[in-house]
Parts: C-alpha cells; structure tokens; sequence
C-alpha cells in the first residue's frame, strides 16, 4: 500500500514511518505496531475512496484490519448513509499465526502482537469463522446476509452513538 521507505522493524523517531518492533516471549513471536502518520492518513482516504465508490452506486468488498478504534470511527463517519455490512473475520489465533508464517509478505508476529486489538469494538452485522467454514460457506453466508440485512446496520447505529462537533 505504501513505499517499504515507509516501514521498519526498528524503533525511529520519524512519524511518518510505522514500525513493526519484534518480541519473543513464552509463547512465541509477537510485533508490537506503531502507525506512522503517513499510513494513518493513507487509511482516512481509502474510507473516503470506499465511499466515493459507493455513492456512485459501485459495489465495494472492503477488506481492513481496524487496529484502533479511531479507524472504525473514521469508516462509520465516512461510510454514514450508505449500506454496509460490518463483516467479522474470524479464526482461533494459532490458525491465523500458521497462515501468517505460510505467507511470505507478513511481518512474523503482528497476528499476534494484533489479535486482541482488531475485534476490541465487539460489534458485527456478520461473523464468519475462517477455520471451521470453507471460503465458498463464508461467501454464502454474506451474500445471505446481505439479502436479509435489516435497513439499519452497526454502523448506522455507532454513528447514532457518535458525539460528533458541529463546529
């Protein structure tokens, strides 16, 4: 998504880099994550893009990590007025940690180092577990979903529950 000049697996004192720090402990590899701004403000726009998306009556799958709650406050706020289906990923941790290792292009131990932090919010329209369901069962029961969706999703209602400034 953006430059590799943009990350590193070291601390550093540029904001603007996000940093995957690496740590071991009893049970393993874990990442501790630190967003630079630039890829804070990369995530603000690809809600604004989504919803570009969808007002132009487009159909959008929009796949995201939501690794702190002001992301999620961004997209309800974004995506307000539009229908959504929020959809939780779901798999026990060390089946996400297999997948992550059997993947070149992840950083070892940010499953982990994130596995409590992307589903800290609790609410979904939708769950699906990964692990116990094949990807075809999954799809099924969102183009279900998505058939029977009531008019009013999470996200209408976390917007309702938003203290939003008018200023």
């Amino acid at each position: 998504m953006l430059p590799e000049r943009y990350f590193s697996d070291e601390l550093s004192s540029d904001s603007t880099i996000t940093t995957f720090v690496a740590h071991t402990d009893s049970a393993g590899p874990w990442a501790e994550l630190t967003l630079g701004t630039v890829e804070r403000r990369v995530f603000r726009a690809m809600y604004s893009a989504v919803a570009a998306l969808a007002n132009r009556d487009i159909n959008v799958i929009f796949d995201d990590v939501m690794t702190e709650p002001a992301f999620l406050q961004e997209a309800v706020i974004a995506l307000h007025g539009l229908r959504v289906l929020f959809v939780g990923v779901r798999c026990p941790l060390a089946v996400v940690e297999q997948r992550e290792r059997e993947r070149d292009d992840r950083f070892v131990g940010i499953a982990r180092g994130l596995f409590d932090r992307v589903h800290a919010h609790g609410t979904y329209d939708l769950e699906v577990e990964t692990a116990q369901r094949s990807v075809e069962q999954c799809v099924e029961s969102v183009l279900h979903a998505l058939r029977c969706a009531p008019q009013q999703s999470v996200f209408q209602r976390l917007f309702d529950g938003l203290s939003l400034d008018e200023s």
